[in-house]
Parts: C-alpha cells; sequence; structure tokens
C-alpha cells in the first residue's frame, strides 16, 4: 500500500474516533469490503449497502444517502456512481441488475491496494466501534489522558503506526516539559514495535530503549497508563529481540507484543 492511501486510511480512523460523521463512514466502508467480497468485486449497489446496515446496526439510520450526495467523508477512497452499468462478475456476486440505481466502488488510486485496504479497514471498524461503546467514559477524560485511553485501543489490535499517529497529534503541540516527553516514549515504543512486526533489528529495539528510557523518567500520573507494567513488559519484549540478534531476527508475532493496559 502506497503512502498516500496508507495517510487517507489512517487520517479517516483517527478522525472516526471523535467525529461520528466519519465514523460512519469508515463502518460503510468496512460494509462496502464486507459486501465486494473483500475488495474482489468493484461495484456494491448503494441498496445492498443499506440492507447491510440495517442488519449491523439496527438502531442506526443508514447513512448511504448522505454519502451518496456528498462524498467528501470517503474522498480518494470510494467513489458513487448514480447510474452504474455493474459488469457480469458484479452482478453475479452482488445480485445488482445491469443498471443500477446507484453504486460504491473503490477510487481509482485505491483498487490496487484494495484487498490489503480491506483488511486493515476491517480491524479499524472494530476499534471504532470499541472507542465508541467506551464515550461515557472517555468523554468526560482530560485530552491527553483520553488520547493515551484512545491510542491504547490501537495499540492492543496491533494498530502501532496509528497509535504513533495518534499521540503524535497532541505531542507536537505541547511545551517541553515531562507531558512531552512522557507523550514521545509511548511513541517511540509504538514505533519501535511497528518496526518489531516488520522484522527491523535496528529500529526496533533502538526505538524501544529510546521510549523506556523516557517512560522511566517521573511523571505524575502516568496519564492513566499502569507504567510499571508496561515498563516490565517492554523491556522483556526489548530483551528477547536482542538475545535473539540480528542475524535471527523475524518479524515479530503479535502475542509477543505486550499490552497496554489503562488504569480506570
Amino acid at each position: 500500500m502506497n503512502r498516500v492511501i496508507r495517510t487517507r486510511l489512517v487520517d479517516l480512523v483517527l478522525e472516526a474516533f471523535r467525529d461520528r460523521r466519519k465514523r460512519e463512514a469508515l463502518l460503510w466502508f468496512a460494509l462496502y469490503c464486507e459486501a465486494s467480497a473483500g475488495g474482489r468485486h468493484g461495484a456494491v449497489a448503494t441498496a445492498d449497502l443499506d440492507r447491510a446496515w440495517a442488519r449491523r446496526y439496527p438502531d442506526s439510520e443508514s447513512p448511504g444517502a448522505a454519502f451518496a450526495e456528498s462524498a467528501a467523508d470517503l474522498e480518494g477512497l470510494l467513489t458513487y456512481h448514480g447510474r452504474h452499468r455493474a459488469s457480469r462478475e458484479d452482478r453475479a456476486a452482488s445480485r445488482l441488475p445491469e443498471c443500477a440505481g446507484g453504486a460504491f466502488e473503490p477510487h481509482a488510486e485505491l483498487t490496487p491496494f484494495l484487498h490489503t485496504a480491506c483488511e486493515r479497514i476491517g480491524v479499524y471498524a472494530e476499534v471504532v466501534e470499541r472507542v465508541a461503546a467506551r464515550e461515557n467514559t472517555l468523554a468526560p477524560m482530560e485530552p491527553l489522558r483520553r488520547a493515551v485511553a484512545e491510542a491504547a485501543v490501537c495499540f492492543n489490535a496491533g494498530l502501532f503506526y496509528e497509535a504513533h499517529e495518534l499521540l503524535e497529534h497532541h505531542w507536537v503541540g505541547l511545551p517541553r516539559g515531562a507531558d512531552k516527553r512522557f507523550l514521545q516514549g509511548l511513541i517511540q515504543i509504538s514505533v519501535g514495535f511497528h518496526h518489531a512486526m516488520r522484522g527491523s533489528y535496528i529500529g526496533a529495539v533502538n526505538q524501544l530503549e529510546k521510549g523506556l528510557a523516557k517512560l522511566r523518567e517521573p511523571h505524575e500520573d502516568s496519564m492513566g497508563l499502569d507504567r510499571a507494567r508496561f515498563l516490565r513488559e517492554v523491556a522483556t519484549a526489548r530483551r528477547q529481540i536482542v538475545d535473539r540478534g540480528f542475524r535471527e531476527m523475524r518479524a515479530a508475532a503479535r502475542d509477543d507484543i505486550p499490552r497496554m493496559h489503562v488504569l480506570r
């Protein structure tokens, strides 16, 4: 997946944490992926997506008509066509009539990466729904504490790059001090495990050590993180990578990476 598409997807999931319209757009995209068999079939009729939404989210009105009117929420990802001539393959797969009243299909720039994007969107949908379910708990939180809680949901789902991006949005505007150092430590640990999942020994070892050093510095409340446990488990994971060595480095398994535990 190229950088442009990855950025669009990451921006969508991070905005979906706070913006209901973006959340609906992401969930709509996830339903499109399911209906198109993981992106193996191009166009999906709006009516089919409306029915899928009604089954999955019976207490929420389908946003399909709104997305058909304005493509801004799915810009560069899905495209709406009011009159779509379906291919024979699409008609066989989704029972589209030859001329459907309206359909969504992947944007041209997304098409080469559609299957990979759909796999990622499926994970994003689970994460977004998990955050939405905790809204009553998250809403009263101080912004940095909430950011750490949301980053923990990403981190624990294996979305280390997304956790890094979420925290960095808050980190850049902070003045120098304990909060900025603490967030930077979490960012570096997230980046370290992103490298570990890709099998990059140097990136994993160096970033994890930098992050550990910052999280060991004094901080008033650790922004809700169970810091002692996290430090202990991240240090253990790093030591296992070091013990294995550069030549034996392999892409880390998800189960080899600790979780972020946020204290309630």
